[in-house]
Order: structure tokens, then C-alpha cells, then sequence
């Protein structure tokens, strides 16, 4: 009866770690939360005591009640669910199979109620083992599999499997302290070693993240001016277009078009933000995209432009890119306001529409669908990390398959960053 306790705790480990990774971190581990897989926790262990000897019973009161848990604290669709349920049960008939194979052929152990609790950690041990190659390769902050990486995922359950062998001889009556001992350490070290190569990888990932972020906001802010001291000439010269004859305007208008600004919905008089809206909204028209803009900032408030041109094309360019994939109506809607009350504050909406279910991941990021997955979530954590230098504040909602980020900023202005870089030295 323990070693049931145990090995469920074991199975319910992986089913957890299986819907992690597939569906992301769930937003909060209420009560709810632990009282679904504390329920699935029981169904598997009565089932073990009451010992139904139907097969297709038993398959249906195990899986029947990890879709509806997973269903309902994950918001997963019908047809991903059964997929990836269907995938994790063939695993575990796979990981039977292989303990059959190896204990029956191998060793020479037949199967018998006493040493049923031992084949079943086997069993478990071999479906880690699948699990854990499975989540490597699906996994959004994993790098190219190394070799390493690959013999550390067979090392400590097949050499789990071994010392279980040593320690609990199956020939003999395996219940007793000595085993029920030895496969609770074996099973927490494999937890625990599963946590350590997951940290590691993020400790890999975050320090990726830090560089990628930082040339990544470089060529930002590098584009930036560019396109600013672009949109300065484009502004003088409709400025005194009234000079210059017909022809040269119609030139002028296409070298305009070829430069990114095929669009000019911005025209709030502040240079930087007016060109990178209006690069931005052309870029977008390429895609059919639709810009909608609505904008009240004072053309003569001097921002933080480093700051601003990092967040907003951060901002558009993930907007750009969802609506990229989006079968329906695509669309981009930005509010950018000035509080009357204080120039230096900066109200801040965007919205746009978004194709699937989004998931995080075990930060509570956002996960993007990308390919490149080693650069997943960078533009919002940027974001991020300007709203909070700022010592402003974010939200984010998804609903009805429109997502939007909210944020508020203060202290926007090149006076007040310099009065903090006096005050700091």
C-alpha cells in the first residue's frame, strides 16, 4: 500500500511536469489547483487497492479524469488534449514494454504480485525517461540537444533502474523498510536531478536573453535615429513643398515611399515618435494590417529617447507579428497620451488580435510562437524592464483572442534622467 502511495506521488510528479511544458505555468496554484491533482491522486490509488481487472476500465478511469483536471485548470483545446494525452498513455505502455522486456529477457524475472510495486517504478523510471527527451525537444527554453545533455537524461533513471536491482532483490518479499527506503530516494533524486538540469537550462537561457536583449535594443535605438533624422528632412521638406515644383514633389514622394514611410499617420509634431509610428504602420500596411492610431502628446516634450524608441518598436513589432498569423480581420490599435496634469507621464495601450491559445511559461511569461524559441518573451520582458526603470506599472489581458498591454510611465523626460544620473554619481 506505500509503495502505491509512492509510486503515484511519482506518476502524478510526471503528469505535471508533462502539462508544464505543453501548456504552460498555470496563474495561480490555488486551492483548486491542488485539490484536482490531489483528486487524480486518489482515483489512481483506489484503483491500484480495488484492483479492477478490466483493461479498458482501467484506462478510462485513468485518463477520463487527468483530461477533465487538465481541461479545466489549463484552458486547453479539445483537439490539442486528446493528442498529447493520447501520446503520454502510448509512452506508458511503451515504458511497460520496455520493463517487461527488460526484466523477463534480461534478468530472467517473471511478473508476480510481489515485486508488482518494483515493476511499476521501473515502468516509471522508463516513461521519465521518454518524458524527459520528449519535453527537451518541445521545450521553449531548451538549446540544440548536446551530449551531455542527452547521456544526463538516461544516466539517472537507468542507473536508477540498476540500484534498484542491487537494493531489492525481486526474488525475495521486496516489502520491506530496506526497499521502501531505497526507491524513495532513487525516485527524489531523479525529481530532484530534473529540477537541477531545468534550472541549469534556464540559468543558460536567461544569460542568452541578457545579450540577445542588449544588441537587440542597440539596433533599436541605432534604427531609431536614423529613421528620425529621415522623418526631420521629410517634415522640412512638406514644410516648404510649396517651393519646390510638381515634379520634384512626386520624386521626393516616392524616395519617401521607398524609405518606410508609405504610411503617415503620426504627425504629433514629436519627430522620434512620429517616425517610428509612421515606419512602423507602413511596415504593417505590407500585411494588411490595419493601424489605427490615437495619439495627444505635445509635440515639444523633450522624452527619453532611447527608452521610447526601444519600447515602442518592441510594442509594434510583437503586434506586427501576431497578427502575421492571424486568419481574421488583422488590426493594431495605439494609445499613446501625455497626462495634462504632468508632461513627464506617459499613458501607453496597444492591442491587436492573435491566432491559438497563448501559454507561459514557469516565470508566468508569455511564451511566443515563433521558431526561434531561444528569444522567446524578449520584446515584452524589455518592456518590462523600461515600464519598471520608470517606476511605472504593466497589464496584460488576452481575452477573446485580443491581446493587450496596458502601461502607465513617469518621469519620461531627458531632465529627470539626467537629475538621476547626478544624483548617482
Amino acid at each position: 500500500m506505500i509503495m502505491t502511495i509512492v509510486n503515484n506521488l511519482f506518476t502524478i510528479f510526471l503528469l505535471y511536469i508533462y502539462n508544464l511544458s505543453l501548456y504552460g505555468k498555470k496563474d495561480k496554484k490555488n486551492i483548486s489547483f491542488y485539490l484536482a491533482w490531489g483528486i487524480l491522486f486518489t482515483i489512481l490509488s483506489l484503483k491500484e487497492i480495488i484492483k479492477i481487472n478490466i483493461p479498458i476500465l482501467n484506462i478510462i478511469i485513468c485518463i477520463v479524469p487527468y483530461m477533465v483536471i487538465t481541461y479545466v485548470m489549463y484552458r486547453v483545446k479539445w483537439k490539442s488534449l486528446l493528442t498529447y494525452t493520447f501520446y503520454y498513455y502510448i509512452c506508458a505502455m511503451l515504458s511497460e514494454l520496455l520493463t517487461y522486456t527488460f526484466l523477463n529477457f534480461l534478468l530472467g524475472i517473471t511478473y508476480d504480485e510481489k515485486i508488482g510495486n518494483l515493476i511499476q517504478t521501473v515502468t516509471n523510471l522508463f516513461l521519465f525517461v521518454i518524458i524527459r527527451l520528449f519535453l527537451t525537444r518541445h521545450s521553449e527554453t531548451t538549446y540544440d540537444l548536446k551530449s551531455m545533455d542527452f547521456w544526463g537524461i538516461f544516466i539517472v533513471p537507468f542507473g536508477s533502474i540498476y540500484l534498484l536491482l542491487v537494493f531489492c532483490n525481486p526474488q525475495t518479499d521486496v516489502f520491506n523498510i530496506k526497499t521502501f527506503i531505497a526507491i524513495c530516494i532513487i525516485l527524489l533524486f531523479n525529481i530532484s536531478s530534473y529540477y537541477m538540469y531545468v534550472k541549469t537550462q534556464e540559468n543558460i537561457v536567461l544569460q542568452y536573453r541578457a545579450d540577445f536583449l542588449e544588441k537587440k535594443n542597440k539596433d533599436y535605438i541605432k534604427e531609431s535615429k536614423k529613421i528620425t533624422e529621415l522623418w526631420q528632412k521629410i517634415s522640412e521638406f512638406q514644410h516648404d513643398s510649396k517651393y519646390f515644383s510638381e515634379l520634384d514633389k512626386v520624386r521626393y514622394s516616392n524616395v519617401v515611399a521607398a524609405s518606410g514611410f508609405g504610411q503617415m499617420i503620426s504627425k504629433s509634431g514629436c519627430v522620434m515618435v512620429d517616425a517610428i509610428i509612421n515606419n512602423r504602420a507602413s511596415y504593417a500596411d505590407e500585411f494588411n494590417i490595419s493601424f489605427e492610431l490615437n495619439l495627444k502628446i505635445a509635440a515639444d516634450v523633450k522624452y527619453i529617447s532611447d527608452d521610447i524608441s526601444i519600447l515602442l518598436y518592441n510594442l509594434i513589432d510583437n503586434a506586427i507579428d501576431a497578427n502575421k498569423v492571424y486568419n481574421g480581420e488583422r488590426f493594431i490599435k495605439l494609445s499613446i497620451k501625455t497626462d495634462i496634469r504632468n508632461e513627464r507621464s506617459m499613458l501607453i495601450s496597444i492591442s491587436n488580435p492573435y491566432e491559438g491559445v497563448l501559454k507561459k511559461n514557469n516565470n508566468g511569461d508569455y511564451i511566443t510562437s515563433k521558431a526561434d524559441k531561444h528569444a522567446h518573451g524578449i520584446g515584452l520582458r524589455s518592456v518590462k524592464q523600461i515600464v519598471e526603470k520608470h517606476d511605472g506599472e504593466m497589464f496584460i489581458e488576452d481575452n477573446n483572442n485580443v491581446f493587450r498591454v496596458n502601461m502607465i510611465l513617469f518621469n519620461m523626460d531627458s531632465e529627470y534622467e539626467s537629475d538621476k544620473n547626478q544624483t548617482r554619481k
